[in-house]
């Protein structure tokens, strides 16, 4: 009997018929027809066993007289390697790899180590690893600083003995130009070790550079110039010597020029600012005041003192003015004097009125005379007055002089 397909969603309310009854006694039946006795299956079993283990002794004997037919042929055998040759040869390459890496790693000069030196600033030490037995030229090292350095240093690799360190431009290397912390690359040039990337070189100092201005020396790198900028100065010419302050100054600064700075406005045989002079002039007697002492005096000494004096700048002829004032009936007494040299003296004195009176006197004078003006009252009580003391002259250009008859 065939399998039926079952039901599997009976409900409580489900009225069962006979062909649901039938149904499930026919599937019953069904399953007790097709189930597998136990000796069934083993003979399935055994079945099965036999049938593989004959395969695979198939498969092994065929295998075997294969194998055995290879290793009966001698030629494909000839120079075949051992497991013991292909050790030695395999240990022997490696020995060589190791030898080539080994060479490698020592070679410094085509690479560069890194090592952190030791000892005190200016007196370094680096050791390295692989050791190199020797100073050869070419060599690299790159250090990291331990302590800035204050001069001139040097660095002994491995205990090969101190070598200076250098710059490229041969020159030592200054206080401050190996900083703690910071890595510099050397090589070896036979003699020294030399930096490598830093070529500053020059003897400007901060003083040699504009404020605020960085550049690089002997001295060291990022160094900043202090040297004042002055800009634009203007210099005026005067009587004595200026000094020009040290700095930078920016090309438009200048001394001052003047259009009458030549030879016919100065005096004659004078040189101004490399300008020799060839004015000649005259000093004549005229009224006009070119020098005058204004100050009005009271007089009331009874015997001469000096009351007036102008010191004389040039030699000529001039002409000199005064004022006296007395009282009625009393006398003011004068003289005239060029270094208390007496050239002329008189009195002022009127009978009723009291009053000022002017005086005039041509000299002829040399340069730094001086004209001076004493005076004396006849009473102290009735005392008299001075005042416009003036020097008058006129200063004449000279025409050029001509011989008219030699």
């Amino acid at each position: 009997m065939a399998w039926q397909t079952s039901k599997t969603n009976w409900q409580a309310a489900d009225v069962v018929s006979k062909d649901d009854f039938n149904r499930i006694e026919g599937n019953i039946q069904h399953l007790q027809d097709t189930k597998e006795t136990p000796a069934g299956a083993q003979a399935k079993a055994n079945a099965a066993l036999n049938s593989a283990k004959a395969y695979t002794d198939q498969e092994v004997g065929e295998v075997s007289q294969a194998l055995a037919a290879h290793k009966n042929a001698a030629a494909p055998h000839s120079g075949h390697e051992t497991p013991v040759g292909a050790q030695a040869k395999a240990d022997a390459a490696a020995g060589a790899v190791r030898a080539e890496l080994d060479a490698h790693l020592s070679d410094y000069v085509l690479q560069v180590p890194y090592g952190v030196a030791t000892g005190s600033a200016n007196n370094y030490a680096v050791t390295l690893d692989p050791a190199p037995t020797a100073y050869v030229d070419g060599m690299a090292i790159a250090v990291k600083i331990n302590v800035n350095n204050t001069g001139a240093s040097t660095i002994n690799v491995n205990g090969l003995g101190a070598k200076t360190i250098k710059k490229p431009n041969g020159n030592d290397v200054s206080a401050g130009n190996l900083k703690a912390g910071s890595i510099y690359s050397m090589r070896y040039n036979g003699t020294n070790f030399i930096l490598q990337g830093s070529d500053a070189a020059g003897d400007a100092t901060p003083e040699d550079v504009l404020s605020g201005k960085t550049f690089s020396s002997d001295v060291g790198t990022d160094l900043v110039g202090v040297m004042p900028n002055r800009g634009a100065v203007i210099i005026t010419p005067s009587t004595a010597n200026q000094a020009i302050a040290a700095g930078y100054h920016n090309g438009s600064g200048y001394v001052e020029g003047d259009a009458d700075l030549v030879a016919g406005n100065i005096k004659n045989g004078a040189s101004i600012f490399g300008v020799t002079g060839t004015f000649k002039s005259a000093i004549l007697i005229s009224d006009t005041v070119q020098t005058s002492a204004d100050t009005e005096r009271t007089v009331s000494n009874e015997s001469y003192q000096k009351k007036k004096e102008i010191r004389i700048g040039f030699t000529g002829s001039v002409r000199v003015k005064w004022e006296l004032w007395i009282q009625a009936d009393y006398y003011l007494y004068y003289s005239l004097r060029v270094n208390n040299v007496e050239k002329k003296s008189g009195y002022a004195y009127n009978p009723s009125v009291s009053q000022w009176y002017s005086y005039s006197y041509d000299l002829v004078v040399s340069k730094d005379n001086l004209i001076q003006l004493y005076l004396f009252v006849e009473s102290q009580y009735r005392p008299g007055k001075v005042r416009n003391f003036r020097i008058c002259y006129t200063v004449q250009e000279a025409v050029s002089d001509v011989v008219t008859l030699d």
